[in-house]
């Protein structure tokens, strides 16, 4: 697809890296990076304007320092050149980048980028710490990486946290892309985001060169896209959830290869599943081709036209993936297990020539067996010892072999167990399973002895100390529901005996561990949602003005009062004006081993956060009215200046200014912000959107110009 001027828009695209995967491993340590190595050269070979990534570039939360080397000298030699730029950014770099310098990495004249990546986190490299940091962190300081999508939540840890997803604005001549990105957060803390309408989309305004309409929108996002078929693997975020304004969905964090797009069942966008370039597990989706994509998209005819070209990646190892039933093989002795071997060895050496078929670059790298056999009446072997014999024939020998029992084996056999909390693990992932193993656990063990510490917080605490090395995960978390609870009680009116102090302390622990429940975990049950209309769209089929998922904790709604208010002065003066009688003994022995209990907090007490600024509302009026939680004010935008150091490939100069996409006001101002006739962005959240572009063109999609041509033959 070629437009006038030489104006196509081409971008590369690819997701799950997991650059630095196994290495360790004296054979497989340089997978991650063959693969991603390709992916450059493919870049430059098919002249890109841009590389854009989906999450999950490292396979480790803080890589090691091999890995970063690795991953440095491959952005460095193929990202730093003297090539012109075409592409110009018109959006408000400091609402796109989280960086101090704040602008996109070609336009700083201290550097030479030839070729621009943006890139949002994934689940694996995902920021962490009291900094709040992800190796991308490291990328992008070094002016290597543009990342984006690092979306602050706003509200910190209330309940009423919000997202704004604001998009960087990309030009080429007169194509223009609206980029939307979001790096992976919790699924089913997203999931309650979308669910109780906290999750705000910021669109370019109209004017007089630009319409709405005008804008390509490309989202690209990094979470769990089908729920699993075991009760642990909690969340995913369904495309009804997403804004009905876009066009184009790349999603992340799923590996299994499925770069065709295919149109949401739920909106008129359409979604592609680049996969991972490099197999993470010995599973069966891992085995498919991985491949790439580039991503064209131009102006014709006055139209949005686009097309994706599928690109297969050659140097990713070889992996075939088999299953066989030892019921179905000719053994005649099913306690021999000389017999068993035998004949898994020969279909393993089978399934290892069919691998050097397959590779297309070298016959001498050693493939990725997996033979899955389903022993059902029959005693397994030892999988290490028969791995041995093929040390120099496989990069795996350690795991060639995968034990299973039929379905109707395991129902015979027990079908109870899974009411009992035993784990299905057909269909999970490695690091899905890993965490329903510490959930199982948890479960099992402690859920019914738990009362300070929520179970939902305490899995995602334990998962972050095992997952992403953050050694503090736990003990942070024990000292704020700690505090928490200290708070609580220190606002209480006095005891009486000590019999009644425990019973007191008891009902606040089951008080306070069920508000936590509420808002960690609402979002993980089934919800009913109204039909659709079409006026609405984001969320779920109707999110626009829906009640929260969970009512039966009121406190724990973003406008609703604690149960238990502390009595004011007036009220402790008046029930000893009565004619209370004097504390008793006991009283006086429980009143002050309530105080001990609340000096024991000192330490902990000693390191909170200083209390945060009042807020503009606070600051403000009391009398001011309050913004509808419903719909988010448009935010008051700054007036950009022009991007000095972009450089034109394509020749012309953009027209029109750049445009700023939110508010120059703190995090915990921007609800409060005022409408302004100049703004130049306008905030909306998923029903209003798709009132406002409904208003600007009635037009069905379909008839506006927005098309896609197919690939030329």
């Amino acid at each position: 697809m070629g437009a006038p001027g030489g104006e196509t828009l081409k971008i590369l695209v690819a997701t799950d890296n997991h650059l630095g995967y196994l290495d360790t491993d004296p054979i497989r340590r340089d997978d991650s990076f063959e693969a991603f190595e390709e992916i450059f050269q493919e870049a430059k070979k098919q002249n890109v304007d841009c590389v854009l990534l989906g999450g999950d570039l490292f396979h480790e939360n803080k890589p090691s320092r091999y890995t970063l080397v690795r991953t440095i000298e491959i952005l460095r030699k193929h990202c730093l050149s003297d090539s012109p730029i075409g592409l110009q950014v018109l959006s408000d770099q400091s609402q796109n980048f989280s960086s101090a310098f704040s602008t996109v990495n070609y336009e700083d004249a201290n550097f030479n980028i030839g070729l621009p990546v943006f890139s949002i986190h994934g689940n694996h490299d995902d920021p962490t710490g009291a900094d709040n940091l992800a190796a991308l962190d490291v990328l992008s300081a070094c002016n290597l990486v543009n990342y984006f999508g690092k979306t602050p939540m706003i509200g910190g840890n209330s309940g009423a946290n919000k997202v704004r997803i604001t998009p960087i604005l990309l030009k080429k001549g007169d194509t223009k892309v609206a980029l939307y990105g979001l790096g992976n957060i919790r699924d089913e803390r997203l999931g309650r985001l979308f669910q109780t309408k906290s999750v705000e989309w910021v669109r370019p305004e109209a004017t007089e060169e630009h319409d709405v309409s005008d804008w390509f929108n490309i989202f690209v996002l990094h979470q769990n896209r089908v729920a699993r078929g075991s009760v642990y693997a909690k969340n995913c975020i369904p495309e009804k959830y997403l804004a009905k304004f876009l066009d184009f969905v790349i999603w992340g964090h799923e590996h299994e290869s499925l770069p065709e797009p295919v149109k949401s069942g739920a909106h008129d966008f359409e979604i592609t599943q680049p996969g991972s370039s490099v197999a993470t597990s010995l599973a069966e989706g891992e085995a498919k081709q991985k491949h790439i994509l580039l991503l064209e998209i131009a102006v014709i005819a006055q139209a949005t036209q686009w097309r994706v070209q599928t690109i297969p990646l050659k140097t990713v190892r070889p992996f075939v993936f088999d299953q066989v039933a030892l019921r179905d093989l000719p053994i005649t002795d099913p306690d021999n297990p000389q017999e068993v071997e035998t004949l898994l060895e020969a279909k393993v050496e089978e399934l290892i020539q069919q691998a050097k078929l397959q590779d297309a670059t070298s016959s001498d790298r050693l493939p990725l067996i997996r033979l899955k056999v389903d022993y059902t009446g029959f005693s397994t072997i030892n999988s290490q010892r028969f791995g041995q014999r093929f040390v120099d024939k496989v990069a795996n020998p350690n795991d060639v072999l995968a034990w299973s029992k039929s379905t109707a084996a395991k129902r015979k056999a027990g079908a109870a167990e899974d009411d009992q909390g035993e784990l299905n693990t057909g269909t999970l992932r490695p690091e899905a399973l890993d965490h329903a193993r510490v959930e199982s656990l948890i479960s099992q063990h402690l859920a019914q002895k738990l009362e300070v510490l929520p179970e939902t917080e305490l899995n995602n605490a334990l998962d972050d100390f095992v997952s992403k090395d953050e050694n503090k995960a736990i003990g942070n978390l024990v000292r704020e529901k700690l505090r928490q609870l200290q708070d609580t009680l220190s606002r209480e009116p006095a005891v009486g005996d000590v019999s009644d102090l425990n019973k007191h302390i008891d009902e606040k622990i089951r008080t306070q561990r069920a508000r936590d429940e509420v808002l960690a975990t609402a979002s993980t049950g089934p919800t009913n949602f109204p039909a659709a209309t079409p006026t609405q769209t984001g969320g779920p089929a109707s999110t626009e003005r829906m009640a929260p998922v969970v009512e039966d904790f009121p406190a724990a709604t973003p406008t609703s009062k604690p149960s238990e208010e502390p009595p004011s002065a007036s009220q402790g003066r008046a029930s000893t004006a009565t004619g209370a009688a004097p504390k008793s003994q006991g009283a006086a022995n429980s009143q002050g081993r309530l105080d001990r209990f609340l000096r024991g907090s000192a330490g902990a007490a000693a390191e909170r956060e200083p209390p945060a600024a009042p807020s503009a509302r606070a600051r403000g009026s009391a009398g001011a009215p309050e913004p509808s939680p419903a719909k988010a004010a448009p935010s008051k935008a700054k007036a950009a200046k022009p991007a000095a150091g972009a450089r034109a490939r394509g020749g012309g100069k953009a027209r029109g200014k750049k445009r700023a996409l939110s508010s120059e006001e703190e995090e915990e101002e921007v609800d409060d912000v005022e409408d302004s006739e100049d703004s130049d962005v306008v905030v909306c959240s998923s029903e209003e959107e798709d009132e406002e572009s409904e208003a600007v063109d009635p037009t069905p999609r379909s008839q506006r110009g927005v098309k896609r041509r197919q690939p030329s033959q």
